[in-house]
């Protein structure tokens, strides 16, 4: 067994092609990937935070039918570079196609930037560009972070999502000492999304510390400050009006506890969540140490950890308003990232070396683990595992014992057939995804015939995911059901939208209705969804919650409802049909098979 490496040029890292990061294989993959990134999440135009966004990007707050709408004149407040950009360039024609525009375009830096990630890692075109399209293949990579419900690659356009490719951009620019590259790249990130911009100065901070005395000078100072200002000022300026005059005369804790706990409190975490998060991290930290400069990496997982760990405590310790704005706790998100595109890394450049049998085969079970079908914490284990075994394994210390030597083969296999056994016992990505299990023994049998027979073996496993993960996505049903109540949902929005403006609707609290204000331009008196507005306008905290504590607490009967619209002057009210009738006093202006409209008689 190999001794152990140095740091600088990482334990089984091959020595660097010159110009790695300009290959045409590499590119070539960028774009495969891209297109099957966008093609596993979709896309889905008003989902989500959208609800906010689109009437942000169509200034409704201008409107005068809206004037009086609290919740839109909350909208003046909302800050983001990407937003405000919007609002100059788009209509409201247009804005589904410039919002898709938006998504493939963030999408398509955040892959850029994960090519360069995978060349600086692996040194190679080849092996960059099969790790590459490995992270796009890996669910874990898409969705949201466990506990702090951060957005990775998800299906709608949130500028959230689209900070990754500038966040990761200046990771790479402060590993080469550009410093005002990195600088720029975080000014990006903060005028995106300022909450992830702040995170990734904690970040950077780390890592400008622990570059040593070079970077300390000056210069280097200068440069990255210089960077930051440049393109952060504007949006720094916005945010700054915000805050001037904005007075919080209520409980921050208790708001977030009825609003959104998930993103902000530590209360929120289960169990499940909790081993999902420590997996992620270990195995994270495990890959550091089979790739080059394990010390920058280490510092990028443990800048976040210590952002995280202030999160879980800070809230309730200060509960201020500005704490609950950094969004502590979904830095989880960065560290879930982080960790794969590492553990994918490694587990390539395991699976790809000459020299140790045994470690490729746990390199190529770390990428099967990670490229199952499904977000499944079982598989997660067993790709950790698996590194847990190799990286022991590349010690000087393991090689001066015989009966190691011995144990390890025994210790492959079991793994192996604890994954292989949990992929038929839960069938979860169906038969097609099983077959993944046939690049093991093709694997096994290629290794030994040199180098390209190995990238051949490795090639099998990534195209075989994805062609499952495409026939799954081919296959995957929207993200907004038809159902019967969709539909009669469309047609009551379709004979609402007909209607003259300045009308507000009492509407269920349903998560259905989320998207009811911006489809018919019609305000509704209350909605779950509207009480992140306290966030970025502490005066609308009040209505808000007076109005959602009151119809939570309304019974599923009409007569109900209707003395409740009549007591705040409200003339319009949709009630499910199981609630009865529309009220005394109210006449039936539509009805379909779920809902009906009632408004008031003249």
């Amino acid at each position: 067994m190999s001794a152990t490496r140095t740091d600088a040029a990482g334990p089984l890292a091959p020595p660097p092609t010159p110009g790695a990061a300009r290959a045409p294989l590499l590119w070539a993959a960028a774009l495969g990937a891209l297109a099957l990134s966008l093609v596993f999440t979709g896309f889905t135009f008003g989902i989500g935070n959208n609800v906010f966004h689109i009437p942000l990007a169509l200034r409704w707050f201008d409107a005068p039918e809206l004037a009086n709408d609290a919740f839109t004149q909350s909208l003046r407040h909302f800050r983001s570079g990407v937003w405000m950009l919007m609002q100059r360039l788009t209509s409201p024609d247009t804005l589904e196609r410039d919002v898709h525009l938006a998504h493939a375009l963030s999408r398509a830096a955040a892959v850029v930037a994960l090519a360069l990630w995978q060349a600086r890692l692996l040194g190679t075109p080849r092996l960059a560009a099969l790790a590459l399209l490995a992270t796009v293949c890996s669910p874990w990579i898409s969705g949201s972070s466990p506990i702090g419900d951060h957005g990775l690659f998800i299906g709608y356009f949130s500028h959230s999502e689209m900070t990754w490719g500038p966040l990761l951009g200046a990771l790479l620019a402060m590993q080469s000492r550009r410093w005002l590259l990195a600088g720029l790249c975080a000014g990006i990130c903060f005028a995106i999304n300022a909450f992830v911009g702040l995170w990734l100065l904690a970040v950077l901070a780390a890592l400008w510390w622990q570059a040593g005395a070079e970077a300390w000078r000056p210069a280097p100072v200068a440069r990255l400050a210089a960077g930051w200002l440049l393109a952060a000022t504007p949006v720094l300026l916005a945010i700054g009006q915000t805050l001037h005059g904005a007075v919080v005369d209520f409980d921050y804790l208790a708001y977030i506890r009825l609003y959104y706990p998930d993103h902000f409190l530590a209360e929120a975490i289960d169990r499940r969540k909790a081993a999902q998060f420590g997996l992620l991290l270990a195995g994270g930290w495990l890959a550091t140490a089979v790739l080059p400069a394990p010390r920058f990496w280490r510092t990028a997982l443990l800048a976040p950890l210590a952002v995280f760990a202030v999160g879980l405590v800070l809230p309730y310790a200060w509960p201020h308003r500005l704490v609950f704005n950094l969004h502590l706790l979904r830095i989880d998100g960065l560290i879930q990232f982080f960790s794969v595109v590492l553990m994918l890394a490694a587990g390539t450049a395991l699976a790809a070396q000459a020299r140790e049998p045994a470690r490729a085969v746990l390199g190529l079970l770390v990428l099967l683990g990670l490229l199952d079908g499904v977000r499944e914490p079982a598989e997660l284990l067993l790709a950790v595992a698996g590194l847990g075994l190799a990286v022991p394994m590349g010690q000087a210390r393991w090689s001066a014992h015989a009966a190691l030597h011995r144990v390890a083969p025994w210790a492959v296999a079991a793994l192996a057939l604890a994954m292989l056994g949990f992929d038929l016992w839960s069938q979860a990505g169906g038969a097609l995804h099983t077959l993944r299990w046939l690049a093991l023994p093709v694997f096994l049998w290629l290794w030994r015939r040199g180098e390209a027979a190995r990238t051949l073996a490795l090639a099998l496993l990534v195209l075989i995911t994805a062609a499952t993960h495409l026939h799954a996505a081919y296959h995957r049903p929207p993200k907004v059901p038809v159902t019967a109540q969709t539909r009669d949902l469309d047609a009551l929005v379709a004979a609402v939208r007909a209607a003259p403006a300045g009308r507000v609707f009492l509407v269920p609290l349903d998560r259905s209705f989320e998207s009811f204000f911006w489809r018919t331009r019609h305000p509704v008196w209350v909605d779950w969804k509207q009480g992140a507005a306290a966030m970025w306008a502490p005066a609308f905290h009040a209505q808000w919650r007076a109005r959602y504590t009151a119809v939570r607490a309304l019974p599923a009967q009409a007569a109900a409802w209707g003395d409740y619209a009549r007591a705040q002057g409200l003339k319009d009210l949709v009630l499910p049909i199981a609630a009865g009738d529309c009220p005394a006093g109210f006449a039936q202006r539509w009805q379909g098979g779920v809902y009906r409209w009632c408004a008031a008689a003249p």
